[in-house]
């Protein structure tokens, strides 16, 4: 099983206490959560300096998954950052972890933890009904519903990661002065996107399954 994730940034700083300068070349580091693989970073620049103080080193990478278990452990991390909880992460050097031969041998099997922070965003920003329709139906409990939808989500990943959405499932709740009137579910809805956040879709004559009891579904009846 294999799977690859658009690129996030990440950032170094170590402090050097002893004044010297020293050159590192490339960086290359693994990146694990559980003792399972899931990508890699490597330093932007190809040739990298450090003095003494402190050092911000910029790196880029991909999060990939090799095996069903180092998906898993992909799928973990990936929920944590949408759902508010912060993921520590393994940063290991291997033996490639400098361009330079003669520091990679020095510094293979360095391991840094660092700490993942969650999504700081919403991830869907609205959810808008451009168009709504219902259709009579014999069956008291259900009514056929056609739509249109406009939706923005934001991407985890950044502006340059844009989420590629072509299919979408939607449960939702129809609320009429604030008290649920029904549930709408949706399968395998087509999804067409416009820009790099906003998307839409439209479906026709779905099954909203209606409460039939409550004050709110009278006068929503009416």
């Amino acid at each position: 099983m294999s799977a690859t994730f658009c690129s996030r940034r990440f950032f170094l700083r170590q402090s050097v206490l002893a004044p010297f300068t020293i050159d590192l070349g490339q960086l290359h580091f693994s990146l694990q959560y559980n003792n399972w693989p899931i990508g890699y970073v490597e330093s932007t620049n190809d040739n990298i300096t450090i003095h003494s103080g402190e050092n911000a080193i910029q790196f880029f990478g991909e999060l990939q998954s090799i095996s069903s278990e180092s998906y898993n452990a992909l799928s973990t991390v990936i929920q944590n950052f949408l759902t508010g909880q912060t993921s520590k992460i393994e940063v290991l050097a291997g033996p490639n972890a400098t361009s330079y031969p003669l520091l990679a041998a020095g510094i293979v099997g360095l391991s840094l933890n660092v700490h993942m922070p969650p999504f700081s965003e919403q991830l869907i920003a609205s959810l808008i009904f451009k168009s709504m329709s219902l259709i009579p139906s014999t069956n008291t409990r259900n009514v056929m519903l056609s739509a249109s939808i406009t939706i923005k989500i934001n991407s985890p990943l950044g502006q340059q990661s844009p989420l590629n959405i072509q299919m979408m499932n939607m449960s939702v709740f129809l609320l009429y002065e604030n008290d649920s009137v029904g549930m709408l579910s949706v399968y395998q809805a087509p999804v067409k996107q416009l820009d790099a956040i906003t998307y839409e879709s439209q479906f026709n004559n779905k099954y909203l399954n209606l409460t039939v009891t409550g004050a709110a579904y009278e006068k929503f009846a009416r």
